[in-house]
């Protein structure tokens, strides 16, 4: 008996509509890449610096995984992204996308008033 044999016929044994929902996974394996994304996204904030941010040019409030991106923006369509609600509800239920930032002072060098000489 092959290795093939004896899985199908453990997927066989399996009770009710189990049988049909393993056999989907395997063909499609969403799981297995909605795991390694999750993953994947925890990863990306661990290893996030601290941000900055200058008033007036925005702030960085999330990193997201490509294939949550993408996901999401099928499902849901892209405007999905634009939506404040959605956003904190993502952030919500996924706190590894949310990015550490802080406020930079803004600096401006003015030369003053020197002597110019000519």
């Amino acid at each position: 008996m092959s290795l093939a044999d004896a899985q199908a016929q453990l997927i066989d044994t399996l009770p009710g509509n189990l049988p049909r929902q393993v056999i989907n996974e395997l063909c499609h394996g969403w799981k297995m890449r909605e795991v390694l994304a999750a993953r994947e996204q925890m990863e990306i904030a661990q290893a996030q610096p601290l941000r900055t941010w200058v008033n007036g040019l925005g702030q960085m409030t999330m990193a997201i995984q490509a294939d949550a991106y993408h996901y999401w923006g099928q499902r849901l369509g892209y405007r999905c992204w634009r939506d404040k609600a959605f956003r904190r509800e993502f952030l919500r239920d996924n706190p590894g996308a949310r990015v550490t930032s802080r406020a930079r002072k803004t600096i401006l060098r003015v030369q003053g008033f020197r002597d110019q000489k000519q």
